[in-house]
């Protein structure tokens, strides 16, 4: 025979013991053919051969703990667009200092083969400026140093406009002489053919300036 009994977690005084099993929550029931036996505590020992004695539990077991749903993942933030984009700091550019170029057409002339050569007889007073195409080559004043300047880089095969702008000023002295002509660098020297062409200016000129245009054809 079965016999269930509820599980109690301290013993007390008077307590029943089934086969050795706890047994005092049991109630309405008779056990015959057992042997009983009462220790000095009021402990009561039943012996009983015919008799199963079987625990259960009157605690309520405790319900399982659900498991936590997982977190989503948070949804990542769309890119922001242009207008949203965060402004960049932005400081004001220093001031770029200023380049001068010279545009210079392509190099269709050897090197060292044309010439601008001033020739100054102790002139006082002049100033001018030289363009070979349009470009500013060179600059000229009275009681500067000899001028030999290689143009060749300026020019282009067939016709080059060269225009020589005398400044206004008071002019004296001997003569001063703008030639350009060909010619060549021999070790260091150079020897300048007959000049195509010779701007000249003198004491007895027009202290308004003056300006001259002339035509130089390149082979």
């Amino acid at each position: 025979m079965l016999l269930l009994a509820a599980s109690l977690t301290t013993a007390h005084a008077g307590d029943v013991y089934i086969n050795g099993v706890q047994a005092s929550g049991l109630t309405n029931f008779e056990l015959s053919g057992v042997d009983v036996k009462i220790d000095a505590s009021g402990d009561v020992y039943i012996d009983a051969p015919r008799y199963s004695i079987e625990i259960i539990s009157t605690d309520p077991e405790p319900e399982p703990e659900a498991e936590p749903e997982p977190e989503a993942e948070p949804e990542p933030e769309p890119a922001p667009g242009p207008e949203e984009a965060a402004p960049q700091d932005s400081a004001p550019a220093p001031d770029a200092a200023p380049v001068v170029t010279t545009e210079l057409p392509p190099q269709a002339v050897a090197p060292e083969s044309w010439w601008l050569v001033s020739q100054d007889n102790g002139s006082t007073g002049h100033v001018v400026d030289v363009f070979v195409g349009g470009q500013p080559v060179a600059t000229v004043t009275s009681g500067d140093a000899q001028l030999l300047l290689d143009i060749s880089a300026y020019l282009a095969p067939g016709e080059n406009v060269i225009n020589f702008n005398a400044r206004p000023g008071q002019p004296g002295g001997g003569l001063l002489e703008l030639h350009v002509g060909a010619g060549q660098n021999v070790d260091g020297t150079l020897e300048l053919d007959p000049p195509s062409i010779t701007f000249s200016r003198r004491a007895s000129d027009d202290v308004a300036g003056t300006a001259e245009q002339h035509s130089l054809d390149v082979p």
